[in-house]
């Protein structure tokens, strides 16, 4: 068995680039043990979990063919010290050790790498201490760690929401979204600076609820106005995500030598007035208002499209109506009806803070809140991508406008391409617009005085 082998794996699979692996090798030769107390303070807090490490894809069903082996991953919090530290705990005699040491290392390395780079404001990347192995002889298990500063972050979230009425709670909410949204893109700077890609970013929510979400994400928290970003496990050289332009300009390219990929649909534009009866058009108005008033802010946000669709825009929260929610067949009927249309993939609830928009874009082939995740390395690589996208991705798209009256200062208009020109359409009570085959289009930012502007959004 190789000593290097998860070192060998993300280097031959261009994780880590020449530089990376000497660096990263010299750190292991300088590994240093620790007494347990010279890292941890009495009143440590620990949270483990039993896992395979993400990118050890030869790692996987392995590890555990070794009856009695195991890996934790986990982090303990040391207030006293202001210290967090990173943890990855195994037994001894693991036939991996040394791979699980590198994982260790290699996020370390990066950590550093990150910490060095900032230039933005905005972000905070914690500074790191010692790193190194614990002997845990009681239990006859190694610990390996590294560690970094503690932000308190939770508390400060927490204590700037806390006891604020629910006007004042969202529009902190909507403050504390717009810092995630300049830290995405300090991020992406950085990345794009250093050839670094962080790619563990909460581009793939666990949970729905904003205030949640804001308490705790995944790896970049808010503290004190700025973005901590943690969490450097999942860096490399290699970027696993495309922007939509470029797969759009490779997909036009390409159509006439591969027909089979993508099948273009006619372009189309229709306007209903007056799309629901009145008594459906009121009980999806007045959903609508009874959601937004809710407690529950069971919401997701446009913090979640590409960078380049969310842009400046403030906030726009989305919920989505279940298929088991009655009013999710009344809809459903009506649009296949009227729109001539079989199947829909999503009927969502639309609600554009002040200040919301969207930019210039195409619908046909985008999907839906996520980032298409693939390491393109070859033609082969992009046609298969090219298929899983069209399964997944959209034909189309249908809004239908529910505010009672809307005031044409507030901005909030349809535009579409038409050639060279442009046109539009304000939003009108009960009015339905549907385009197909990927019209270009946008929204006009809504004015700062305007109100919340209610649309329905439906996915085909």
């Amino acid at each position: 068995m190789s000593e290097n082998k998860f070192l060998d794996y993300t280097y031959n699979n261009k994780h880590i680039n020449e530089t990376d692996k000497t660096e990263i090798l010299s750190l292991f030769a300088n590994l240093q043990s620790y007494n347990y107390e010279d890292v941890f303070s009495p009143d440590l807090i620990c949270k483990f979990r039993t896992t395979m490490m993400c990118s050890e894809v030869w790692m996987h069903n392995i590890i555990y063919k070794y009856s009695g082996h195991y890996l934790k991953r986990g982090t303990a919090v040391c207030k006293n010290k202001n210290r967090i530290c990173k943890l990855w705990t195994t037994n001894k005699d693991n036939p991996f050790t040394n791979d699980v040491c590198h994982q260790m290392i290699i996020e370390f390395y990066y950590h550093n790498i990150f910490f060095n780079s900032i230039k933005d404001n905005i972000l905070i990347v914690p500074q790191t201490y010692k790193y190194g192995k614990v002997i845990l002889n009681t239990n006859d298990e190694i610990l390996y760690f590294y560690e970094m500063e503690y932000y308190d972050t939770e508390k400060y979230v927490l204590d700037s929401i806390n006891n604020l009425d629910d006007e004042s709670k969202l529009r902190k909410i909507n403050y504390f979204f717009d810092i995630l949204k300049n830290g995405l893109n300090a991020l992406s700077n950085m990345e794009s600076r250093i050839l670094l890609f962080h790619r563990d970013h909460p581009a793939y929510p666990r949970m729905t609820c904003i205030y949640e979400y804001i308490k705790c994400p995944r790896n970049m928290l808010i503290y004190d106005d700025k973005i901590v970003l943690i969490d450097f496990g999942e860096v490399s050289r290699i970027s696993k995500t495309i922007n939509i332009s470029s797969y759009k300009t490779w997909r036009d390219n390409t159509s006439a030598v591969y027909p089979w990929i993508y099948g273009y649909i006619k372009s189309t534009l229709h306007i209903f007035d007056n799309f629901f009866d009145d008594a459906l058009y009121n009980e999806c108005y007045e959903y609508s208002i009874s959601k937004i008033g809710s407690p529950e802010m069971s919401f997701r946000t446009n913090h979640f499209w590409e960078p380049g669709i969310v842009k400046d825009s403030n906030l726009v929260l989305i919920h989505i109506l279940t298929i088991d929610n009655g009013l999710h067949k009344k809809i459903s009927d009506t649009i296949k009806q009227k729109c001539q249309i079989d199947t829909l993939k999503d009927i969502q609830f639309y609600y554009w803070t002040p200040g919301s928009h969207i930019p210039w874009r195409n619908v046909c082939v985008e999907k839906y809140g996520t980032t298409p995740d693939r390491t393109y390395l070859t033609m082969l690589d992009w046609i298969q991508h090219a298929q899983e996208e069209l399964m997944d991705g959209y034909n189309g798209c249908i809004t239908i406008y529910l505010n009672k009256s809307w005031n044409e200062d507030w901005g909030g208009v349809f535009l579409y391409k038409d050639g060279e020109s442009i046109n539009g359409f304000y939003p009108k009570p009960n009015r339905s617009i549907m385009q197909c085959g990927g019209i270009p289009h946008s929204v006009v930012p809504t004015s700062k005085n305007s109100d919340v502007r209610l649309t329905i959004q439906v996915f085909f």
